[in-house]
């Protein structure tokens, strides 16, 4: 789900995974169990940078898993978490 300056997921693995057709550069708002964090843009510039070098490539490919690790993001309160969702 998008928002106005976040992109918002619910996933209550340790671990949520980027799919090749991945071009949002929002921070993404990670909501897990209650619990919430924040993955910062650089992060996800690096996911989109390796995913364009990759398919600049020519003939078969095979795109690399892009996960990002709950450990990757900025904790924030459960408060502010909440504040961010309901935008």
């Amino acid at each position: 789900m998008k928002k106005n300056r976040f992109y918002v997921i619910n996933e209550t693995n340790n671990t949520f995974e980027i799919h090749e057709n991945f071009r949002i550069i929002l921070p993404i708002l990670w909501n897990r169990n209650g619990e919430f964090r924040i993955i910062p843009i650089p992060i996800l510039q690096n996911i989109v940078d390796l995913l364009i070098m990759y398919r600049a490539t020519k003939g078969n490919r095979i795109y690399p898993k892009t996960i990002i690790m709950w450990s990757q993001g900025i904790p924030i309160s459960n408060q502010a978490g909440r504040a961010l969702f309901s935008e």
